[in-house]
């Protein structure tokens, strides 16, 4: 009952197995502490490009769900047929499948694996063994963008009279995979010169 993703991409930590797992348990319908991300592995993990400019929670992520909603698809006509029930009849939720309205009705994942590893004569007819997915995403546009801001707050002060300008600026940094925040003050004194006409 347990989900191995393996992603050809390279953490340099902004959290992408938390991401992928959340991204993972909410579209296949299994706990997130049942599944486990792997990258980097070059003995199982898949050829990719690795991780650049923040584009890892959106490709990877992308191709995390398109997988995970291919083997939900897959996880829901095994059990359609355990449980001689339409798959549109049955729904999917904390690692089970389940008869709408009728709970008692359920296949565990784990239930589901087995038999789509050890018994295929079992399977939907026309489905190969196993769970495995593969897939790729490609963005609809060229280029990613990360979702972030900058905010900057300024203290200034102008003395006309003299012509100087003292200013503050503080700038508040975030880190957002590991919400760690840190402040940076940074004070400075310019003259200035004005033309008078």
């Amino acid at each position: 009952g347990k989900v191995q993703v393996r992603l050809g991409t390279g953490s340099h930590g902004h959290s992408i197995e938390t991401t992928i797992a959340q991204v993972v348990a909410t579209h296949l319908g299994c706990d997130i502490e049942d599944v486990a991300v792997i990258q980097g592995d070059t003995a199982t993990s898949p050829m990719g490009p690795g991780t650049g400019g923040s584009r890892t929670a959106v490709v990877a992520g992308g191709a995390a769900q398109t997988a995970s909603i291919e083997l939900k698809d897959k996880l829901v006509r095994i059990a359609a047929q355990i449980l001689e029930a339409n798959p549109d009849d049955l729904e999917v939720a904390n690692s089970m499948v389940s008869v709408k309205g009728t709970p008692q009705a359920a296949v565990h994942f784990a239930q589901l694996a087995m038999t789509a590893h050890m018994a295929p004569d079992l399977l939907p007819p026309g489905m190969g063994p196993g769970l495995e997915v593969a897939t790729r995403y490609r963005p609809p546009e060229q280029f990613t963008w990360s979702n972030a801001t900058h905010g900057c707050i300024v203290e200034l002060d102008v003395d006309v009279a003299v012509g100087e300008l003292e200013f503050q600026l503080q700038d508040e940094l975030v880190d957002h995979a590991r919400y760690d925040r840190r402040r940076e003050v940074r004070k400075g004194h310019h003259r200035i010169e004005a033309v008078a006409e």
